[in-house]
């Protein structure tokens, strides 16, 4: 007795297709590593080249402080301050830990309440247990751009306000 063996047709077998094109799963990772490397260099040297990126990240710092003091002036019932020192360009919260300090070209102006000011250079904004504030104003200048960082002091909110001389 005979068993015959077929053997499969190739033209109907799931097998890989070598007729097609396309980009293998390899080559796509490439492209976009590279895109990726080119990417995550470029934009740090484009946001550096703008004249206005140290005068609205230390505005943001600020803001950051400001908000971490209020917020832990509540959690810890306790009361927190901000501490800026004009001429030394600094700030630091009243644990001071975090300390802060603005870069060569922005000036600082600061405006608070008459009990809040330290010295000619150098005052604080104060965060009671309940969120309020003793309220104030620092303004960043540098060139033509102004940003002011606002504590409103009965909701010891912060806000920043960016202009233009």
């Amino acid at each position: 007795m005979r068993i015959s063996r077929s053997k499969p047709k190739s033209e109907h077998s799931l097998g890989p297709c070598r007729d097609q094109s396309g980009f293998t799963l390899l080559e796509l990772l490439a492209v976009l590593s590279i895109i990726g490397l080119l990417a995550s260099s470029l934009v740090p040297a484009l946001m550096r080249s703008d004249p206005s990126f140290a005068i609205r990240t230390s505005a943001q710092e600020i803001r950051s402080s400001l908000r971490s003091a209020r917020e832990n002036a509540i959690r810890d019932n306790r009361e927190t301050f901000v501490e800026f020192d004009i001429a030394g360009k600094t700030f630091r919260q009243s644990d001071g830990i975090e300390v802060g300090s603005l870069p060569s070209g922005v000036e600082m102006k600061l405006v608070v309440g008459g009990s809040e000011q330290a010295s000619e250079t150098s005052g604080r904004i104060r965060f009671q247990t309940d969120g309020t504030s003793t309220g104030g104003t620092i303004q960043l200048v540098k060139d033509q751009d102004i940003v002011r960082v606002e504590v409103d002091w009965l909701t010891g909110r912060v806000n920043v306000k960016e202009t233009t001389e």
